[in-house]
């Protein structure tokens, strides 16, 4: 019959590819193992090879896999939420051009982060970290310190 065509499911490859992402994100902000085992589900179907093979020109699920297998850069801003200083850091991580990041701010007053996997030393000025591939920056004490960070030249000790 000519209808039956109509309820044939069909491959989720796009919803598959953007959930699979989200959970994957959520993972790393909340640190829950559910998160990262509901973002390899999505990625065993991706990687099915009548799955990954019917859109080979899609770089969606390699886009996927690559985020899969690092983690992505992590930006945190330690400091009170009033400070007009820790705005300006935590405004330039949401706007650095990297997609796959991990924008946060700390304010001890809120308790911690809820994936609090690094832990922050207190200072009694604003200062902003990036951390990747298991390392952090010295911290940022002002904005052309925190630019050298974000572009990626790390400092071992403070400027």
């Amino acid at each position: 019959m000519a209808g039956e065509d109509l309820l044939k499911p069909r491959l989720g490859i796009d919803i598959n590819v953007s959930t699979g992402r989200f959970f994957n994100k959520l993972y790393h902000y909340s640190g829950k193992q559910k998160w990262r085992e509901a973002s390899e589900h999505a990625m065993r179907f991706l990687s099915a090879s009548d799955v990954a093979l019917s859109r080979i020109e899609d770089s969606g699920i390699l886009l996927f896999d690559i985020e899969l297998s690092k983690d992505p850069i992590h930006y945190t801003i330690v400091a009170d939420k009033d400070s007009e200083l820790a705005l300006k850091f935590y405004l330039r991580a949401l706007q650095d051009q990297v997609d796959y990041k991990r924008v946060e701010w700390l304010d001890r007053s809120e308790g911690p982060l809820m994936n609090d996997d690094v832990p922050y030393p207190a200072f009694d000025q604003p200062a902003a970290y990036v951390c990747t591939d298991n390392r952090c920056s010295a911290p940022a004490f002002d904005l052309e310190s925190w630019e050298l960070r974000r572009t990626g030249l790390f400092r071992s000790v403070n400027d």
